[in-house]
């Protein structure tokens, strides 16, 4: 048996927004119970409230324990099921041309992790999904993103057992400066490229420079949304020279200007 509270947002299509919030809800899988097999055109991060389920990601069934976060992607073969305990858990979905984006620019990992969200932060998105208010939609983008990059944060520091992090470290220290890349990391730490590439697919299922790329773009999106800086400034903070190359690298990752994000209600 399965118990599912839903909320969804009241226009069909997200407007005006490069990802929009879809639907916020609730479920409880009773023992033993299963959603059955489909593929799910939006992207879906769910949180275990309590008990544990498990999450078809790939060919795999993840388990989702208590307070751990997991993100089911566009196009993929989409089941969730509970073992034998009860199964209690809350989740959004988003949608729109860069949904998918954002979760690899923020280097969201696709198994499942511990995540440093509340119960209150699903409350959040369900009063915000409900408004029509003018700017509503681009305030419910907002809140999504501060969400995802509190799992972004919370994800990078969740290594696996028996993976050394040294890496990860070398480039979390170095992104900010403009001569890091995968070359600058390898050099430091004596080894050569392809470990470098190697490793952080592994740990994160991404070559290190789109690693690179991820941190500096969490970066600028969370300064821009604090205001109060030049795109320039901007730009260098996070780790970009040129502020013109920063605005083509920004447009190409959340299909806006940096001007336009800052400026969003």
């Amino acid at each position: 048996m399965i118990q599912q509270h839903v909320i969804y947002r009241p226009s069909r299509a997200p407007h005006g927004v490069p990802f929009g919030l879809r639907s916020v809800g609730r479920a409880v899988f009773q023992p033993h119970a299963e959603s059955g097999s489909r593929r799910i055109r939006f992207v879906q991060v769910l949180w275990t409230v309590r008990g544990e389920g498990f999450v078809r990601i790939g060919k795999n069934d993840c388990r989702v324990s208590e307070h751990h976060a997991a993100v089911c992607m566009p196009e993929s073969e989409h089941r969730l099921a509970s073992g034998a305990k009860p199964w209690e858990y809350r989740w959004f979905t988003i949608d729109g041309t860069y949904a998918a984006a954002v979760i690899k620019s923020l280097a969201i990992p696709k198994t499942p992790f511990p995540a440093n969200i509340t119960q209150k932060d699903f409350n959040l998105l369900a009063r915000v999904i409900r408004s029509r208010a003018r700017g509503s939609e681009a305030a419910a983008s907002a809140e999504v993103y501060r969400i995802l990059a509190t799992l972004a944060t919370a994800s990078v520091r969740h290594v696996p057992e028996g993976n050394d992090d040294a890496i990860l470290d070398d480039i979390t220290k170095t992104f900010t400066d403009p001569d890091c890349s995968v070359q600058s990391v390898a050099e430091r730490l004596g080894v050569n490229r392809a470990t470098v590439n190697r490793h952080c697919r592994e740990l994160l299922s991404m070559p290190a420079k789109e690693y690179v790329d991820s941190l500096r773009l969490e970066r600028a999106l969370t300064m821009l949304s604090e205001g109060g800086r030049t795109t320039a400034e901007v730009a260098r903070a996070a780790g970009f020279i040129d502020p013109n190359y920063f605005a083509k690298f920004f447009r190409r990752k959340m299909g806006m200007s940096p001007g336009q994000f800052r400026d969003m209600p």
